[in-house]
């Protein structure tokens, strides 16, 4: 996720059909429906987008540009300071271990310079994930799953009707 709030939206329903599992590989057979919306201005905007396949009318609410960094101000925060302790720690054990000598912290040096590096680096490359949008709950359809030959497929007791409806949004490209 970026750092900057997306002005248009993709908002997705996603209608899965069945799942099939075969040895070493699982595949999944949806079907989308999908459309591009522009934050509103001032307030909240509610969305409605009807799947494809089911016909069930998802409702998606879209929070306008201030509410949503009202909304990402704690998460960015709390991101931030979690990765300045992460880089701080590794540089302090880098520092103190190798100008006093103590052999303890030299060695911890190496595993937290590993661990922690790439977990603070991520925290200041993705800080929020939340882009003020929420999707309509998803809904879960009575499910079969059977043997045919080596594979095990689930799908729905009602055929035709699939597994689940569910919807989703990101930052358009």
């Amino acid at each position: 996720m970026s750092w900057t709030v997306p002005e248009q939206i993709k908002l997705t329903m996603v209608h899965q059909m069945e799942i099939r599992q075969e040895p070493g590989l699982t595949r999944s057979s949806t079907r989308e429906s999908w459309c591009l919306v522009r934050r509103p201005d001032h307030g909240e905007l509610r969305a409605v987008l009807k799947c494809g396949r089911c016909g069930r009318e998802g409702v998606f609410v879209i929070q306008d540009l201030a509410t949503t960094k009202r909304l990402r101000r704690w998460p960015m925060a709390r991101s931030l300071a979690s990765a300045v302790v992460l880089i701080g720690i590794v540089a302090a054990l880098w520092i103190i271990g190798f100008t006093d000598g103590d052999i303890t912290l030299q060695v911890l040096a190496f595993p937290a310079s590993l661990l922690f590096l790439p977990v603070g680096i991520y925290l200041l490359a993705s800080p929020s994930s939340n882009i003020g949008v929420r999707p309509p709950e998803s809904v879960y359809f009575k499910t079969d799953t059977v043997r045919e030959g080596l594979s095990y497929v689930t799908r729905n007791s009602r055929r035709g009707e699939g597994l689940a409806c569910s919807g989703n949004a990101k930052p358009a490209a």
